[in-house]
């Protein structure tokens, strides 16, 4: 008996010292062996126990930004501000944070009960002056953190073209590029570099005041990158004034530099629905968007007859005759010459001379579209680093102007074809280098919205130089001639609400087929005698008789020329 009790306590021993050791080397293994791969999910221990014990408060999400031609911020702004932690109590602040701020009783009790870190800003709801930052930096209060960070623009007319951003599924807070220049740029811009500032707490989240709040993400001076664009801001504000101010809800606004291709402004609505920016296509910019174009694709037949049949130009045509010459036209305008026709923009003139032309090349009127780069995207693109073919709008759309090869057989298709009706649709933004195609006798080029990717500190990464567009192109005599028809338009035409204003351009009225819908188009180029800027004003989908195209047209290069 008594050697069966001393094998028992024999073996509890043993069982005890085989645990303990188990214990101790697993406290070994935890502690100094497999710290930063222990277990078979090969965990790292060190990283997981500092996370454990500290907090972050992001106050730049590290993405690019996009700056104007003139170095300003654009979507975003830099903002003084200060950061509340949650450990803070009332009863202790200083009299000087009291008498400096009135903050509600029941903000305070949320603040405390949500746990996290706040802005002052959304406690007192109004901005934190420079001032006001430094004076709290002067008092030295704990959990007081003056900082400056970065607000995004709750409302911006470049919305559509700098395009919008949302927050990826999961919890790396990493930004997910939806449209315009931030999804195709989106390789340079999502760095995810993000600053924070950082503080450590103890296992109930109380904070560790023997250590510092800092703060923490890249400071090398070269990233996040800046995409520099060629937006003037002046010409932009300009726009989204005159577009607010005459109620385009529907359509857009292209303006861009003759010489450079450069885009001065772009407005495309309506504006971008910020809960589900899919819904009715309010993503989409408009000026990247074929649309029918109506009168506007006239200069597409009178370069085509100006080029390969002059003697047609000498003709006289009835146009108190509607488009197909079966009938009368809504408007009495008589016998005019082409000059005459073009300026008044008589149909019928257009659909003769459309049949004659491809009576003898089928082919004439998409080879001239091309030739004044309204058919193919006209947007930049080229070799970027390792993209073959980086395109600066992704999104841009070609023009088309024959559905099928039947209908240019059909003299009615022809006749509506050679208005801009039946298949034709064209982008504003093509129709705003084709004027400025025409204003700089007949030169193609691409259009950029951005001259640089930047480095942090304003050093260049890449420069998009000037890029002529592809293909052929109108002799620089029929540039002359079409310069000479659009001033006449303005001067004593159908765009002569615009006269005295030194413009040239061309009107357009589309029918859409959708219940008496139509689109109002004012394009062309000011000043007329030397010019500077090309623009598009198009008011789509609207059944308003009176065109607001003028009078937004008129608004901004008055304005310019005033600035």
């Amino acid at each position: 008996m008594k050697d069966m009790n001393k094998s028992r306590v024999i073996l509890l021993v043993i069982v005890f010292i085989m645990l303990f050791s188990g214990i101790t080397y697993r406290i070994a293994d935890i502690q100094l062996f497999s710290s930063e791969d222990f277990g078979k999910e090969k965990v790292n221990l060190l990283k997981e126990s500092v996370i454990q014990r500290t907090d972050r408060m992001v106050v730049s999400d590290g993405r690019g930004i996009f700056i104007d031609k003139d170095g300003q911020l654009i979507g975003k702004s830099i903002v003084n501000d200060v950061v509340l932690f949650p450990f803070l109590e009332k009863q202790d602040l200083p009299e000087q944070i009291t008498d400096m701020f009135s903050i509600s009783e029941d903000k305070w009790e949320t603040f405390q009960e949500h746990g996290e870190p706040v802005y002052l800003s959304s406690l007192i709801d109004e901005e934190i002056d420079q001032k006001t930052t430094l004076s709290i930096s002067g008092l030295q209060v704990p959990g007081f953190i003056p900082i400056e960070r970065e607000k995004k623009e709750s409302k911006s007319s470049l919305q559509h073209l700098i395009g919008i951003t949302r927050e990826s599924d999961g919890n790396n807070q990493e930004e997910t590029a939806l449209s315009g220049l931030e999804k195709a740029f989106d390789p340079f811009l999502s760095e995810n570099k993000e600053r924070a500032i950082q503080y450590h707490v103890d296992a109930l989240g109380n904070p560790l005041m023997g250590l510092n709040v800092r703060y923490h993400g890249n400071e090398d001076g070269f990233y996040p990158l800046k995409l520099q664009t060629t937006i003037d801001k002046k010409v932009q504000n300009l726009a989204e004034d005159a577009a607010s101010d005459h109620g385009l809800s529907q359509g857009g606004i292209v303006v861009i530099d003759v010489k450079t291709r450069e885009v001065a402004a772009m407005i495309s609505k309506p504006e971008i629905n910020q809960e589900d920016p899919y819904y009715n296509d309010s993503i989409k910019n408009q000026n990247l968007i074929a649309h029918f174009p109506g009168s506007i694709f006239k200069l597409v037949t009178a370069a085509a007859v100006l080029e390969r049949a002059p003697s047609l130009t000498r003709q006289e045509f009835d146009c108190s005759k509607n488009l197909y010459n079966d009938g009368p036209s809504e408007r009495d305008l008589g016998v005019l010459n082409f000059n005459e026709s073009f300026s008044q923009s008589c149909n019928l003139t257009f659909a003769m001379i459309a049949e004659q032309l491809l009576s003898k090349n089928p082919s004439i009127l998409e080879q001239y579209a091309e030739k004044l780069g309204l058919v193919g995207p006209v947007g930049w693109k080229g070799r970027v680093f390792q993209y073959d073919d980086f395109r600066q709008f992704p999104e841009e759309e070609s023009g088309t102007v024959w559905g099928n090869n039947e209908d240019k057989s059909v003299s009615k298709a022809i006749a509506q074809t050679a208005i801009g009706q039946k298949e034709v649709k064209i982008t504003p933004l093509a129709v705003a280098n084709m004027m400025a195609t025409i204003a700089n006798n007949g030169i193609k080029r691409e259009v950029r919205a951005v001259s640089h990717i930047l480095y942090q500190n304003g050093t260049s990464m890449y420069s998009f130089e000037e890029q002529n567009l592809g293909g052929q192109k109108i002799k620089p005599e029929t540039a002359l001639q079409l310069r000479s028809l659009l001033a006449d338009v303005v001067e004593n035409g159908t765009g002569s609400q615009l006269g005295g204003l030194n413009v040239a351009g061309k009107s357009g009225t589309a029918e859409t087929g959708r219940d008496g819908l139509v689109h109002h188009w004012f394009a062309g180029y000011f000043p007329a005698d030397k010019p500077k800027y090309a623009m598009v004003v198009v008011n789509l989908d609207h059944s308003n008789p009176a065109p607001i195209t003028f009078g937004i047209y008129k608004q901004i290069v008055k304005n310019i020329g005033q600035g």
